[in-house]
């Protein structure tokens, strides 16, 4: 089975004197095997405010305009009960940050917290963050599910070279649309106490792309939209370990929407067994195109289409490899499956 190769964006690496090293990123993911990549470099600088070990994150942010670039030293910035709130175009930026060849992330540049968000976008547009470990957030259900995420999404948010773990309830949330997050490890969020409402490494109910990540032992779902979701593209990841489906799109009423799952390796989720939950769990969302992934190890279901809320017509499932997980839900009316094997 063919995947199409991707040439991904940047490997940023850095040096003491906060010079980044960029290069090209070759995905060289196989029919059965986890997206690996290969780095070269090139140079380039981040230019702006620097933040050193030691200073006060959350007030260099708050103190300066919109649109200000912050570059962010190696060390841990321990934020406590605050939020780092950026501003329309501001930039986050880390010193290092390395890509395992399983899409692992390792960021020198850590901010750690224990309040409701770590860094909290609001209705912030155009925030960019980078290279970056986030983790700590704390909720509660009487602020759920807009607390215990790693970070709160604006719009048009781009995260990339990130980690974002530990975190109580999500490690990304909100409903900020033309979000972007390429090469982000989203891992070890959420709790049991949250299932249903928002438990996950990302849930949104607006438009969102995740590439070349990695995604797993979340505890709830991987990679999740809700609530007449559309445009949701997840392509060229590694999904694994998350206690219920590695993929979740899915809508609470009739509604149209959109959704493309290509080139995935999804494997070994739905820990906890969940009567609703698989590798990739369509419930009663339509336009939802599934090709060239690979499963194997998912509880209960490689793939399950279903659900009374909507319907999941235009569904189109083809060319994935199953290794003798179930496919669900083909004989239903407006979905298609072929050339599964």
């Amino acid at each position: 089975m063919k995947k199409n190769p991707l040439i991904g964006l940047a490997l940023p690496v850095a040096l003491g004197t906060m010079t980044w090293l960029i290069g090209p990123l070759l995905f060289l993911g196989t029919a059965d095997a986890s997206p690996q990549y290969v780095a070269s470099t090139s140079t380039t600088a981040c230019s702006g405010v620097m933040v050193s070990a030691g200073d006060n994150l959350v007030t260099k942010v708050s103190s300066a305009s919109s649109g200000t670039t912050f570059c962010i030293a190696s060390g841990t910035f321990s934020i406590g009960s605050l939020a780092v709130k950026p501003k329309d175009n501001d930039k986050l930026i880390g010193a290092s940050a390395i890509v395992g060849i399983d899409g692992s992330i390792s960021a020198a540049s850590k901010i750690v917290g224990s309040g409701a968000v770590i860094i909290d976008l609001g209705k912030a547009h155009g925030v960019t963050i980078q290279n970056l470990d986030v983790s700590g957030s704390k909720g509660s259900s009487s602020c759920q599910p807009q607390c215990g995420r790693g970070i709160s999404q604006g719009d048009n948010t781009t995260v990339s070279y990130t980690r974002v773990h530990d975190n109580m309830i999500a490690g990304i949330g909100g409903g900020g649309p033309g979000v972007s997050l390429s090469h982000v490890e989203l891992d070890h969020n959420g709790s049991s106490a949250f299932y249903g409402c928002c438990a996950a490494g990302i849930k949104s109910s607006s438009a969102y792309t995740i590439d070349s990540s990695y995604i797993h032992d979340n505890t709830g779902n991987g990679v999740w939209q809700d609530i007449c979701g559309a445009n949701f593209v997840v392509t060229n990841n590694t999904i694994s370990g998350n206690t219920q489906s590695g993929i979740r799109y899915e809508h609470n009423k009739v509604c149209a929407g959109s959704a493309w799952f290509t080139n995935n390796v999804v494997k070994n989720n739905n820990t906890s067994a969940a009567s609703g939950a698989a590798g990739i769990s369509i419930n009663s969302a339509p336009g939802a195109t599934l090709a060239y992934n690979t499963f194997g190890g998912n509880l209960k279901f490689g793939v399950s289409v279903g659900g009374t809320r909507g319907p999941t017509t235009g569904t189109s499932i083809h060319d994935s490899t199953m290794n003798k997980d179930i496919l669900k839900g083909c004989t239903l009316s407006g979905v298609s499956c072929t050339n599964n094997v």
